[in-house]
């Protein structure tokens, strides 16, 4: 009988959060870092934009209304040079997004707010396994 290769430990993200309101900022960062991740938090997409430039993320988690570039237009900008980083989007208003700007920006999200930890966790999970499965990076699952 053959014995099956151990599993390896899931490994912490580095997860960028993109919000211009500081208390979302702070709470979201100590949620993910909670759960083993490493977060940063900037206050916009430029900036989001300059981070992503100096290091290896592998998570953007970013609102949609920001002043000046908005999450959608950064979304867009970040594509350009970072196709394959997971991007989830962050609304205060249901319709933010059309599904089909979610296919073409391939966002993999988009969460409510206020944050619902049970839905946060579980789209954690799914793109865990899915970067699993393709060998990226692994997400903890939480």
């Amino acid at each position: 009988m053959m014995e099956s290769a151990p599993e390896l430990a899931p490994q912490p993200a580095d997860i960028l959060f993109v919000d211009d309101e500081p208390d979302a900022r702070a709470g979201v960062c100590q949620l993910l870092t909670t759960w083993g991740h490493r977060a940063q938090a900037v206050a916009s997409g430029r900036e989001a934009l300059s981070c992503l430039k100096q290091r290896k993320i592998d998570l953007v988690i970013m609102d949609i209304r920001m002043p000046r570039m908005d999450g959608l237009e950064s979304s867009a900008l970040i594509r350009v040079t970072h196709p394959f980083v997971p991007i989830v989007l962050l609304t205060g208003a249901p319709y933010d997004v059309s599904p089909s700007a979610m296919r073409e920006l391939h966002i993999e999200g988009v969460f409510q707010k206020p944050l619902q930890k049970s839905l946060f966790e579980a789209t954690l999970n799914r793109l865990q396994s899915r970067m699993a499965a393709t060998g990226k990076i692994v997400l903890p699952v939480v």
